[in-house]
Order: structure tokens, then C-alpha cells, then sequence
């Protein structure tokens, strides 16, 4: 991957353009994955998670006991529209798949590559194993997948140009995240410690990342405040699911992270990971590296387990409250 602009900034070589957007050849490789996800849609019935995510969709309130309201409201919305079967419900995981193999090709194009670069990248998402599970099914994950690539790019969007701005979008597209999965916070976290340990440090020297933060505090509070008057239940099947089957799940993700992706894509995301790491000409970006290894550093370490361990302790601590303010 090279980076085609012609002018660099002399300060920090950023590119002052970017290459064209491959539109026609990525909008091909996306409607070729939409339409073999929507062939397939109907293959076989309702998931039980997807029976769950229904059935909380007909009860739509700002939380449930074990997740935030955004994947049930969805299918609400897309049963809504295209009916009450398999192939109705998955039109919106079919977008949100689509979605995020086009993000994947700006995400190339952010880091300067050109036509080439973009659709390689656009063909090697829609080709995972991952892309290909989550798009044949309304999950969370689903969801949560279109959320992190469009944080990382409106990061990378942020860290290449330097406008403040951005932090607004960032801070829209976090709390959304935030009322489909609290696991959005951990890549938030990751990118943050990277950028103050990398750079460039002087973007986090803006009112706008406290704008950003303030969007999406906003965004999560009604979710936060359905949370608190009812005692943190999240909290608890968390715990309760980190005890039963955390760690296998933890040492499981590095060899998922081959498997899932696919084996035969390993050396291009490596491949992408060093040379971003290595030319100079993108040394800007790279704490989404750096903020990528340490989330998945702080997996395999089980910190989301502590984490999760002292807020149960925190929600403990206030059940007396909770009782007494009840009575």
C-alpha cells in the first residue's frame, strides 16, 4: 500500500489529499456481499438469540437485564418493514455488514491508499469469516462491528487532519455504541491510552474531545439512568458469564481473531499493521495500532474481568442504598 498524495505537510508529513475513492469497484464488492447474505438470508429459521432480540423488540424500553436497548429496537425496525421472518429481520444485518465494508475501504483510503488498496481492503472484509457469521444473523456483534470500524476511520479522520471537529462525530457514533455494547468503552479506552503514549497528543488538546465526550454522554444517559434504577443487571450477567466461561473465552481470542477473520487474510492485516507502523509518511496513525494491542492486551489479561469484578462490588456497596431508598 503507498500513499499516492503528492503533497506532504512538513511538519508531520500528513498527506494534504487524499487518493479518489474506488466508489464503483467498492459499491461492486458491497452489493456482491449484500446479495449473497440476502440469497442466503432465508436458508434456515430464527437463531434464539434473534427470538430474544424480537421479543424484547415488542417490549422496548431503555434497557433489558443483560444489554443496552439498540439491537432490539432494531429488529423491531426491520421486522417492522420487511416482515416478521428470517429474511425480514436480517435485512438491517445485512446493511450494517455492507456498511462495514465500505468503511473498511475509507479506512484505507484515510491511511493513503489508492484504488487498489481500497478494494483489496473492501474484498477482504466482506470475504472474512466473521463478516460472513455476524451478517447472517441480527447479534449484537453485528452491530458492534459497524460501531468500532466507523470509530476507528472518524479517528483516523481526527489524528490525519487535526480538526477538533471530528470529536463531535466520534462522540455521536461512541454513544450509540454505547446503547448496543459497553465493550465500545474498552476501544475507546485503548485509543485514548495509545494517543497519549504515540501520538499525536496535541489533538487531545481541544474543547472539542469535551463536546465529544458531552454528545456521547448524552446519547448513553438514558441507558445509564434505566441501569441505576434498576441495579445494574448488566453488571451482574456480566459477572455472572465472566465466572462461567470468561477466561476460556480469553484465551480463545487470539486464535479466534486468525480463525474468525480467516487464516488466509492474516498476512495482509499483519503486513498492514507493520507497515503502518514502520512509513514514516503515516507515523500519525499509529495509535490505532497501538490502541488495537492494547485492547486486545487488556482481553487476554482479563482486565475487563477486574473491571467488571469492581463494579459488582461498587453495585454491592449500594444495595443497602438501593433497599432503603426503595422503602
Amino acid at each position: 500500500m503507498t500513499v499516492t498524495a503528492t503533497q506532504l505537510s512538513a511538519k508531520d508529513e500528513r498527506p494534504a489529499a487524499l487518493p479518489p475513492f474506488a466508489a464503483g469497484s467498492v459499491a461492486a464488492v458491497a452489493a456482491a456481499l449484500a446479495t449473497l447474505l440476502t440469497v442466503l438470508s432465508g436458508r434456515h429459521g430464527f437463531h434464539r438469540d434473534e427470538l430474544y432480540f424480537m421479543a424484547a423488540g415488542d417490549r422496548l424500553d431503555w434497557g433489558y437485564t443483560d444489554q443496552p436497548p439498540l439491537t432490539p429496537l432494531l429488529a423491531r425496525l426491520s421486522t417492522a418493514i420487511f416482515g416478521e421472518t428470517p429474511s425480514g429481520l436480517r435485512v438491517i444485518t445485512t446493511l450494517a455488514v455492507t456498511l462495514s465494508v465500505v468503511l473498511l475501504a475509507l479506512i484505507a483510503r484515510e491511511l493513503g491508499g489508492g484504488r487498489g488498496a481500497q478494494v483489496i481492503a473492501a474484498a477482504s472484509g466482506a470475504a472474512s469469516g466473521v463478516t460472513m457469521a455476524v451478517g447472517h444473523m441480527l447479534l449484537t456483534v453485528t452491530f458492534d462491528l459497524f460501531i468500532s470500524l466507523l470509530i476507528s476511520w472518524l479517528v483516523l479522520r481526527l489524528l490525519r487532519t487535526g480538526d477538533g471537529r471530528w470529536y463531535l462525530a466520534i462522540g455521536l457514533a461512541a454513544g450509540i455504541g454505547l446503547q448496543n455494547k459497553r465493550l465500545v468503552a474498552m476501544l475507546l479506552a485503548g485509543l485514548l491510552v495509545a494517543v497519549l503514549a504515540i501520538g499525536p497528543r496535541r489533538v487531545l488538546r481541544s474543547w472539542w474531545l469535551v463536546a465529544g465526550i458531552a454528545v456521547a454522554f448524552v446519547i448513553a444517559l438514558p441507558n445509564l439512568v434505566w441501569e441505576v434504577a434498576h441495579g445494574f443487571p448488566q453488571l451482574t450477567v456480566a459477572a455472572t458469564l465472566s465466572d462461567d466461561d470468561g477466561s476460556t473465552n480469553r484465551l480463545m481470542f487470539v486464535v479466534l481473531q486468525v480463525v474468525q477473520l480467516s487464516p488466509l487474510l492474516v498476512p495482509v492485516w499483519v503486513a498492514g499493521f507493520v507497515w503502518l507502523w514502520r512509513d514514516r509518511r503515516v507515523r500519525w496513525g499509529r495509535s490505532v495500532v497501538g490502541g488495537h494491542l492494547l485492547v486486545a492486551v487488556a482481553v487476554v489479561a482479563a482486565l475487563g474481568a477486574i473491571i467488571i469484578g469492581a463494579l459488582g462490588a461498587l453495585e454491592r456497596r449500594f444495595a443497602p442504598w438501593r433497599e432503603s431508598s426503595a422503602i
